[in-house]
């Protein structure tokens, strides 16, 4: 935000703004990407665990992939919000590209571990 609140009143002073702006907004984006990249990772794990977990784990193993998949959509959405505002395009398609990677490898992930929860826990679907 304090980007945005920089001077602009000559060229020189907009151009250096505009840059701060690019460069928040990079940064802003990255943390979020690392959110969704680790939420895979959970995902993972959760899968993990429905598989080989003692049944006991099964609701836990779940939930979290449930969640897990919530940050990757979430995440998503800052790094979507970011992107918007973005000059480079380069970037921005990079960003989007493995958002929606991400995205994909979540909804997979959540699917499977739904799948193997409901099996091993002989629930009904």
């Amino acid at each position: 935000m304090a980007a945005y609140r920089l001077p602009q009143g000559t060229e020189e002073e907009k151009a250096r703004r505009e840059a701060a702006i690019q460069h928040a907004l990079a940064g802003a984006a990255a943390v979020p990407l690392r959110v969704a990249r680790a939420s895979i990772r959970a995902l993972e794990l959760a899968q993990a665990v429905a598989e080989q977990g003692n049944t006991n784990t099964l609701t836990d193993a779940g939930s979290a992939a449930h969640m897990a998949r919530a940050a990757v959509e979430c995440a998503g959405l800052n790094v979507r919000t970011n992107a918007a505002n973005m000059t480079d395009q380069e970037t921005v398609r990079a960003w989007l590209a493995e958002l929606a990677d991400l995205r994909r490898r979540a909804a997979e992930l959540e699917a499977a571990v739904a799948q193997t929860v409901t099996e091993r826990g002989h629930l009904p679907s």
